[in-house]
């Protein structure tokens, strides 16, 4: 069965169990230019997800909880590795502050969440 993910073809995923429970997850997709996942468990409750551009640099990579909800702190790179933006969620939600960087890395913008 192939799914779909935002019109790219996913060709298939790797799951790693142990205990049979899923403590990790691999997706790989058709489309060179889409990016890959790994989602690996580090809690009863968390996973630590990671998307990776084509040439294998990291795009993003933060923490979800059980119900796929973004939590704690993400961080967002360009495609040459240079940190774009972090954020900072709480089940799901912006809080606390978002930070842009500039191409070179250096704070653009602070955005303050309530």
């Amino acid at each position: 069965e192939l799914e779909y993910n935002d019109g790219y073809q996913l060709i298939y995923s790797k799951k790693y169990f142990v205990n049979n429970q899923c403590t990790k997850k691999i997706s790989y997709y058709k489309t060179s230019s889409a990016i890959f996942t790994i989602k690996t468990k580090i809690s009863e409750s968390e996973f630590l997800y990671k998307e990776y551009y084509e040439t294998g640099i990291l795009r993003s990579i933060g923490t979800l909880d059980i119900n796929n909800k973004m939590i704690g702190e993400w961080s967002f790179y360009s495609r040459d590795g240079v940190i774009e933006s972090t954020h900072y969620f709480i089940d799901g939600e912006l809080h606390n502050e978002s930070v842009m960087y500039t191409q070179l890395g250096d704070i653009k913008n602070i955005v303050k969440h309530d």
